[in-house]
């Protein structure tokens, strides 16, 4: 029997904190990307230097999960690691680096994570003469 991993924002401790794309990304293309909606094309298109600034680190370092309330999220290595040994090949995953506003030691930088992208979605094709028929 295979078992579902469920991800999800903890602000129970307190943890909670500002978070801002770098270089900002456009409205449409976050929502699409939180949806599952971007073509590969379009993936392929993000910046290789995309990084998601944060607020503050968490215990000196950088939370294994950062996300958005309701995704995408990003995931430390070793949380991306494990799933894709758990689940080979199901997750789509963009590199994002992790910054802060704020030097932290001496560095604005820190590190690699993944962005979990969403399944793909494909939006149903609109087809006028559908609704003409079930008049």
């Amino acid at each position: 029997m295979k078992k579902a991993h469920i991800i999800q924002v903890n602000v129970n401790d307190g943890s909670s904190m500002l978070k801002e794309w770098d270089p900002p990304m456009d409205g449409t293309f976050r929502a699409r990307l939180g949806g599952g909606l971007l073509t590969d094309a379009e993936l392929a298109a993000v910046p290789k230097n995309q990084g998601l600034k944060i607020q503050w680190l968490v215990k000196g370092r950088v939370p294994e999960v950062l996300g958005m309330s309701t995704g995408p999220f990003t995931l430390a290595p070793a949380l991306k690691d494990f799933l894709e040994s758990k689940e080979p090949g199901v997750h789509r995953f963009l590199p994002i680096e992790i910054r802060t506003f704020a030097p932290v030691d001496g560095k604005l930088s820190h590190g690699l994570h993944w962005l979990l992208l969403p399944p793909p979605r494909r939006l149903p094709e609109h087809r006028g003469d559908d609704v003409q028929s079930r008049l």
